[in-house]
C-alpha cells in the first residue's frame, strides 16, 4: 500500500504518529475540515494535527505528496463502498475484560509522560493504557 508505506516513512520523525497520520488523513477526504478539529474528533491528541500538516510538507518536498493523495482517494473509494466487519463479539470481550486504571497509576502514568491532564486527555491516556 503505497499510501501507509510512504506516510510511515514520512512520519518517522514524529514518534508514533503514522497511525493518526493515516486516520486522519483519510477522514479528511473530501472535507475541508482542519486537521485539529479531526484528530479532536478521533480524539486524539492535539499534536497528531500538527505532525499530519509536517509529514504532508515532507512527502510534498520529497515529491511523493501527489502519489500519496491519489493513493488516500482510493483508499478512501474502497473503504467506502467495501467497509471492513466490525467484530462487535470482540469489542465487548475486550471491554469487558479491561481492568480499571487506578488513580494512583494514572499519576504515575501521568507523571513519567510529563502530561498535564486536561478531561479529554484523561479519556485519552485511559484508553491507552
Amino acid at each position: 500500500m503505497v499510501v501507509a508505506t510512504r506516510l510511515t516513512r514520512h512520519a518517522a520523525h514524529d514518534t508514533g504518529t503514522p497511525g493518526a497520520v493515516l486516520s486522519i488523513a483519510i477522514v479528511r477526504c473530501g472535507t475541508y475540515a482542519e486537521w485539529s478539529h479531526i484528530a479532536a474528533w478521533l480524539r486524539l491528541p492535539p499534536q497528531s494535527s500538527r505532525a499530519v500538516a509536517a509529514v504532508f510538507r515532507r512527502l510534498g518536498h520529497a515529491g511523493h505528496l501527489e502519489e500519496v493523495l491519489v493513493s488516500l482517494n482510493a483508499l478512501d473509494e474502497e473503504l467506502t463502498e467495501h467497509p471492513p466487519p466490525i467484530d462487535y463479539a470482540r469489542c465487548r470481550r475486550t471491554f469487558r475484560e479491561l481492568k480499571l486504571v487506578t488513580p494512583a497509576r494514572l499519576r504515575k502514568a501521568r507523571h513519567q509522560a510529563g502530561i498535564v491532564l486536561t478531561e479529554r486527555r484523561i479519556r485519552y491516556v485511559t484508553m491507552m493504557l
